[in-house]
């Protein structure tokens, strides 16, 4: 990992934002209201960014590293639109389809510019977790910017073990 990477995770523990605060966080709700929690906390609507959940995941079908990785995503993605995109809308959708998971963050800003590398270190970061549960991470700028998050599912994972 970069010490770039490495850093500003070390600044986020330091704000408190560690795996196990986080862990202890989502165990007091689900994915979906920790989602939606932090739709709220990023003010999207009083930003003029109209938001949209298309939630489709059970908890219960998601292992703690996943609920964790995905919150991240999130995390990450929502921030990039209110710092990057100048987009008025952004949706998030989510399923699960036989042994894959998914999460789609599409918003319908700007993309990522030319001149700029196509990943910071957010994005480095974030596609660092997703690989390390043996998923992917694919990054779209055709219209706006999507994001797209592909997991093994919590019964194929639990069946390698």
């Amino acid at each position: 990992m970069p010490a770039s990477v490495a850093s500003k995770y070390a600044a986020q523990a330091k704000a408190g934002y560690t795996v196990d605060s986080l862990t202890q966080q989502l165990d007091d709700m689900t994915l979906e209201q920790a989602v939606r929690s932090l739709l709220r906390e990023l003010e999207l609507e009083r930003r003029g960014i109209v938001t949209r959940l298309e939630w489709q995941l059970a908890d219960g079908d998601l292992s703690d590293a996943q609920r964790v990785t995905l919150f991240r995503v999130c995390q990450e993605g929502l921030n990039n639109v209110v710092k990057h995109a100048n987009a008025h809308s952004v949706t998030i959708r989510t399923r699960a389809s036989g042994e894959q998971l998914q999460l789609v963050l599409e918003d319908d800003g700007r993309g990522l510019p030319q001149s700029r590398p196509q990943q910071g270190y957010g994005l480095l970061g974030i596609r660092e977790r997703v690989q390390a549960l043996g998923g992917s991470l694919q990054l779209s700028c055709i219209h706006g910017t999507q994001l797209t998050v592909n997991l093994p599912s919590r019964r194929r994972e639990e069946s390698h073990d």
